[in-house]
């Protein structure tokens, strides 16, 4: 006899925080994480014709293909960590740079 009127309304109550809380962490942080993908991509493309590359180029020189690069780009998809060095050091910018998505001003070379 545990589901009773009362322990039914509380079980009830109980799904609903549950699904409220899993639902604003999806609201505050995934969304949000999406938008940094985004910056992060921007800035990624505003670097690769900043010096003149193309998607085409960039792959070469990074062991991938063109459509990763626009993958990146668009915030799609992120580099793989392994690569932020080599991404860090084609464009010459600090690897933390590529993750806020900005150029810090002690590091800006007006692009």
């Amino acid at each position: 006899e545990f589901v009773t009127g009362q322990n039914c309304r509380i079980l009830k109550f109980a799904v609903f925080v549950v699904f409220f809380i899993t639902f604003f962490h999806y609201i505050v942080f995934e969304r949000r994480k999406q938008m940094d993908q985004k910056k992060i991509g921007n800035f990624l493309k505003d670097l690769r014709k900043a010096n003149g590359f193309t998607q085409e180029q960039v792959a070469e020189k990074l062991g991938t293909s063109s459509r990763t690069i626009s993958r990146w780009e668009t915030g799609a998809y992120m580099p793989d960590i392994s690569l932020l060095v080599a991404i860090a050091e084609m464009y010459d910018v600090d690897v933390r740079e590529i993750i806020d998505g900005e150029r810090k001003e002690e590091n800006m070379n007006f692009l």
